[in-house]
């Protein structure tokens, strides 16, 4: 069986929606690719008596607690207080904790201020745990059998430290092996995605399925856990390939893929060339392709269009055709991606109109409707969508959309 493990994440500025816990995703994601089953994530307050029983109640449950935050010099940085409290230790001056503090100041030209001796203080008989990245030390304690290992809260300092010390230490002592598989889906709703996979409990009972929502789509996660990695290997490549059978041409990646690498893969491959026409999206497509290294080969042209007098100036737009369709209208979504293409003289044109809201909607044309248009050498092909959220997820669906239809359009799907 794998170890369990459950992640504490301390500080209020977590609890009150001030910073987003982005530690305990990174946390989860490097135990798991060792083999450590995350059973349960909790967020406390800096509060003594509240990270005792947070700790002490993830320790009767797990094999392994990792906490992060209230390493720091102020005084709401009470985690090693509470964690020296809860083994029944005292706080220990680290001397080589002492030295890089004080060693960083001098760097800096500064005093150090007294409150920073409290960085370099750990329970004592604690295993101390490097900080290249910053100043305070983390540190590992065991209480029968089961291990703790306090991090600080800072996301660099914690990630360096997981992938330094605390990943490499689970590794050489672990005694199970994990395979995770994930494959990015587009175009299907969860419920759909969920349906066609519904089985895979009884199919594949040593494998776990997630569903992962966002803005860009459903990315499904296969996982599973056993004693040799090419078990696991074998056990989630089985599993994978049937769920991309039963999803069909919604998969176009697997784990950290997104439709503007996968765009890229093709476009640079074939030497093709792109460009963009955005109105409701106002440049988020744009955005997202050249997020990609190396889009300078490909991507030659991106123009938003918003208002209707750029629309036709800029793209060509007949200004009959917005007067008689409207500017949101598979019509001008047409027009939009060829006058693009045209003026750039790019393979394929790529466009997006349509009603962002909240206001500006009708009866006949509601908040959310886009129609997302794409051109090239054989046609032009359009789509229309209605997305039912606020402003900014309608932009972001709607640029997911658009970048969809090139996909799918690219490796003639349509």
């Amino acid at each position: 069986m794998p170890v369990t493990a459950e992640i504490i994440t301390i500080g209020s500025e977590i609890l009150t929606g001030l910073t987003v816990n982005t530690n305990a995703a990174f946390i989860g994601e490097r135990l798991t690719s060792v083999g450590v089953d995350v059973r349960a994530v909790a967020a406390v307050d800096d509060n003594e008596s509240d990270i005792r029983k947070a700790v002490d109640t993830a320790l009767e449950r797990a094999g392994l607690v990792v906490c992060t935050g209230g390493l720091g010099p102020t005084k709401d940085d009470v985690t090693k207080k509470a964690v020296a409290a809860c083994f029944g230790r005292r706080l220990v001056l680290l001397p080589e904790a002492m030295e890089r503090i004080e060693a960083a100041f001098r760097a800096m030209g500064r005093d150090m201020a007294p409150a920073n001796r409290l960085q370099a203080l750990i329970p004592e008989g604690a295993e101390p745990v490097p900080n290249r990245v910053g100043q305070a030390p983390g540190f590992i304690l065991s209480r029968g059998g089961r291990e703790l290992i306090v991090l600080p809260g800072v996301p660099s300092e914690m990630r360096a430290m997981m992938d330094e010390t605390v990943v490499p230490r689970l590794k050489a002592a672990a005694g199970t092996a994990s395979a995770v598989l994930a494959l990015r889906t587009s175009g299907l709703p969860e419920s759909d995605v969920g349906r066609k996979l519904e089985d895979f409990p009884s199919l594949f009972p040593d494998v776990r399925v997630g569903f992962y929502p966002d803005s860009t789509g459903v990315t499904v996660r296969l996982m599973t856990f056993g004693s040799s990695a090419e078990a696991c290997e074998n056990r989630v490549r089985r599993a994978g390939e049937t769920a991309a059978d039963r999803l069909g041409r919604a998969v176009y990646g697997t784990g950290s893929d997104s439709l503007e690498s996968v765009i890229r893969r093709v476009l640079t491959e074939s030497g093709r060339t792109l460009a963009v026409a955005e109105s409701c999206t106002g440049g988020l497509i744009s955005h997202r392709i050249t997020n990609v290294p190396g889009s300078s080969a490909y991507f030659l042209r991106g123009i938003v269009a918003y208002h209707n007098d750029a629309k036709t100036g800029l793209l060509g737009v007949p200004k009959s055709l917005v007067e008689k369709h409207g500017a949101v209208s598979a019509e001008c979504a047409a027009a939009m991606a060829e006058g693009v293409r045209s003026s750039a003289g790019t393979d394929f044109g790529l466009s997006a109109t349509g009603i962002a809201g909240p206001s500006g909607g009708s009866a006949e044309k509601p908040v959310g409707l886009v129609f997302i248009g794409c051109a090239d050498a054989s046609g032009t092909v359009t789509e229309k969508h209605r997305f039912l959220r606020d402003r900014l997820w309608n932009k972001e669906r709607s640029a997911t959309a658009a970048l969809d239809l090139l996909r799918r359009r690219l490796r003639g799907f349509i």
